[in-house]
């Protein structure tokens, strides 16, 4: 029999990569009758139920592609031969082939759904668990296994659906599978979360669930996302996949736009932002009574805000679902600080790695500090953006004042001085919490956070620029010790921002830019110290506001590029809304002249590397394994 079941292995998932099988499951084959012990009692099948949730991505910088895998963040050449070489760095370089489809996770989500099947099949066993226990977790796993479709659906398209694990014995032929149409993937995702949401528990107002678990307001959320993917022009009217089809002709990509699928999304982003409201979801606003109780200005407290919103765990009702499993690395992010009254020794220093470095293109992204993009603010000299400047009294509180540096990093939204570290600015936090002496960034060469010329330091940024955003404020260097104290925090996987943007996008494909379009993006600008989108345009931008779907479409995308910056959300919204390439396919990543320690010659743009993205990467190539090993699935296209 163990034959057998090790032939159908073969078989079925020869290529899945299965790295991150659970050593617990290894030994308990499904047809085994040692599953009856597994799921004998209470504590052996929670364990089982940790194991379902194994499989959830890990949203390190190093793991996840929406790190690494765009244009959002690079990391110096330097560090990328001599400490370690992220696969992910290789998809934003133009790498991929069927040989090497990095971070496909093709295995992991296959191995999580078959581990999520064999719970289902065996939740009933326990008998030391109510009723209601047992639907409650069976719910939570319905959850996971429609969630590991959709990670394989917005990596491939159309997938192989795994309803139910094969028997031991089957003929080998019903487990050569074809891939599912992405329609009827989509329909299977959200067919197995509508069975999950009734049993699933919930928050109400005030109430609590232990954080990364699944509940009534995450599905609801992942139903509006997988839906609003679906309606995306990546999976809808798509032509380039339309010749693509089974083994028997049928195709798996529907190329005929559908504007009922944005109907469908709009309807679901409507009851997940009802139902996230009514659980008393909000947007976070910075409060911790051990920080706020010091003399604090209120744009310090805004900047707090906004990382708050993303690293903050305690008292952050935005954050729907946290990602447990994900713990960042906030020292590849951290500062190298420098400063006359800090006691912070050489090696806490080194402790500091810098590594995660924004592109120019990233620091050009953000507003105005009147809410507009900079090259459309008739008040900004986008033209001189590049010129040198001292500092006056107006940016002092973001950055050193009289300090020479540039337009480009003056009078600028709040979120960019929250989001990005770069010479001259101020960092208040990180242990440091007087206005009067905060971090100071020295990033031009030979500076405490430049590069060195030393060709064992690679702790430096390849573009001058940082990530302050991913970095918990009470995350800190030891003062007069060793080494760097983090503060862990679950990784969003979608928080209640994100959900508001998505909402207003949606509308606007249905409706046009509604007031109700305009209202929840409003929402998330007037938290992060901004006018409304109407009121800003009409006062400062050439065009002034401009009721029209396409150019409405626009801002809102660029307003999710702005509050989600860094968070991994833009490598896969860029491929759902089919605009990689304008943004990645032979357009440089650019930096500032970093080994330059004088102003002048610092702020000199270079090239630090190039992209390339083609129309076939906006999909993972299907692994050569599972190509060999079935014939009834087919290459996707270009590939």
């Amino acid at each position: 029999m163990k034959k057998i079941y090790f032939k159908i292995i073969s078989i079925v998932i020869i290529a899945f990569s299965l790295s991150a099988c659970s050593d617990f499951l290894d030994v308990v084959p499904d047809d085994s009758p040692t599953v009856g012990i597994v799921f004998e009692n209470r504590v052996s099948a929670e364990k089982y139920l940790a194991t379902c949730y194994r499989y959830l991505p890990n949203m390190s910088e190093f793991s996840d592609p929406g790190k690494l895998g765009g244009d959002e963040l690079w990391i110096n050449e330097l560090a990328n031969k001599k400490t370690f070489h992220p696969v992910g760095f290789d998809i934003a370089k133009g790498l991929m082939s069927s040989n090497t489809s990095f971070l496909n996770a093709y295995g992991q989500n296959y191995q999580g759904i078959r581990e999520c099947n064999t719970f289902l099949e065996n939740i009933s066993m326990p008998y030391d668990m109510t009723e209601k226990e047992k639907q409650t977790w069976a719910a939570e796993v319905k959850f996971l296994k429609a969630f590991y479709h959709f990670q394989l659906m917005r990596r491939f398209g159309a997938i192989v659906i795994v309803k139910e694990n094969e028997d031991v014995g089957v003929d080998i032929e019903q487990l050569l599978k074809e891939r599912s149409p992405v329609d009827e993937v989509v329909d299977y995702c959200v067919e197995l979360i509508d069975e999950a949401i009734p049993n699933l528990s919930h928050l109400g107002n005030g109430g609590s669930i232990e954080e990364g678990k699944i509940h009534k307001t995450v599905a609801y959320a992942i139903k509006a996302k997988i839906l609003t993917l679906a309606a995306s022009p990546i999976f809808n009217g798509n032509e380039y996949y339309s010749e693509l089809t089974d083994s028997k002709g049928k195709a798996l990509f529907n190329a005929t736009y559908d504007p009922e699928k944005w109907i469908r999304a709009k309807e679901a982003c409507k009851e997940a932002v009802e139902y996230a409201e009514s659980e008393g979801f909000k947007l976070y606003e910075f409060e911790r009574t051990s920080i706020s109780k010091k003399t604090l200005s209120e744009r310090t407290k805004l900047k707090y805000t906004i990382i708050g919103s993303v690293t903050e765990s305690e008292e952050n009702l935005e954050k729907i679902w946290g990602n447990t499993r994900s713990f960042l690395g906030q020292a590849n992010y951290m500062l190298k600080a420098n400063d006359p009254l800090s006691l912070i020794s050489q090696f806490a220093q080194v402790s500091a790695h810098q590594y995660m470095s924004p592109p120019l293109r990233i620091a050009e992204m953000f507003y105005s500090k009147n809410g507009v993009p900079i090259e459309q603010d008739k008040t900004y000299e986008y033209a001189s953006r590049f010129n040198i400047k001292f500092t006056d009294i107006e940016d002092s509180e973001d950055i050193v004042y009289a300090y020479k540096s540039i337009e480009l990093h003056c009078n600028r939204e709040p979120r960019f001085y929250a989001s990005l570290g770069f010479d001259g600015a101020k960092y208040l936090g990180y242990g440091r919490y007087s206005e009067d002496a905060p971090f100071i960034a020295q990033m031009r060469g030979g500076r405490a956070g430049g590069y060195k010329g030393d060709p064992k330091r690679v702790e430096y940024s390849a573009t001058g620029y940082l990530v302050r955003k991913l970095i918990n404020v009470e995350s800190q260097h030891y003062e007069g010790g060793d080494g760097f104290n983090t503060v862990h925090y679950s990784f969003p996987m979608i928080r209640l921002a994100d959900l508001f943007l998505m909402y207003a996008e949606v509308i606007n494909e249905v409706d046009g830019p509604t007031a109700e379009c305009l209202e929840y993006v409003d929402r998330v600008r007037t938290r992060a110290g901004l006018n409304g989108v109407k009121e800003s345009w009409d006062n400062y931008a050439y065009s002034g506001w401009v009721s029209d779907k396409d150019v409405v479409r626009k801002v809102i995308h660029q307003e999710r590029m702005i509050e989600l910056a860094f968070e991994g959300h833009r490598f896969w919204d860029l491929r759902r809304w089919k605009r990689s390439a304008e943004f990645m396919n032979n357009q440089p990543i650019m930096g500032w002249n970093i080994i330059s320690g004088i102003t002048e010659n610092y702020y000199v743009r270079k090239k630090v590397s190039e992209q390339k993205f083609l129309e076939k990467d906006y999909l993972w190539p299907i692994p050569l394994g599972v190509i060999l090993s079935n014939p009834n699935i087919k290459q996707n296209t270009g590939w």
